[in-house]
């Protein structure tokens, strides 16, 4: 992902821990707009969806030490981009909510298990693009912060993920 020059790398990198090393196998196309987290309990990277030059991707992918696989899956979140994105350790799942549908925003949340994707709620945080999440071991909660709600409005709210539901957290 990432763009060089005006064109979207299809670059992978690994960092050891000392340096960084190109991973110099095919993998998906360059793109940005994507989600990605790191899922702890198989132990692969998970890629959803992006952009480039007009292109949209509803694609699922998963890296890991041996490279990229493209997964092959019925269904799912379609159109996405900059969505919210965190990874659920408890749950063993990764969680997206939101995100550009072109022409308009979602306010879905899904969750992909590394075999299927969910849809897990319809309702909670208006539509934005742009969200911050991440996930609170502690309290066993994702949480949601901000985002764009569209030109130019940009949310300042803050919101917590359960598991099953959306509440919103008031803060002073």
């Amino acid at each position: 992902g990432g763009a060089g020059s005006g064109m979207m790398n299809e670059d992978t990198w690994e960092w050891d821990g000392k340096s960084w090393i190109r991973f110099n196998g095919a993998g998906p196309e360059g793109r940005s707009g994507f989600a990605m987290v790191y899922d702890s309990k198989r132990k692969k990277t998970v890629l959803y969806g992006g952009t480039n030059k007009g292109q949209k991707y509803v694609d699922t992918w998963e890296y890991n030490a041996t490279g990229w696989k493209k997964i092959e899956v019925q269904g799912g979140p379609g159109v996405r981009l900059a969505a919210g994105y965190a990874y659920d350790s408890k749950r063993g799942m990764m969680i997206l909510f939101g995100g550009l549908t072109l022409p308009g925003m979602s306010g879905e949340t899904w969750g992909w298990d590394g075999t299927v994707w969910t849809k897990l709620a319809e309702t909670g945080p208006a539509p934005r693009a742009m969200g911050y999440m991440a996930y609170d071991k502690e309290r066993d909660r994702i949480v949601l912060f901000g985002g764009r709600l569209g030109w130019p409005n940009d949310a300042n709210d803050t919101w917590e993920w359960d598991g099953k539901q959306w509440m919103e957290i008031k803060v002073q």
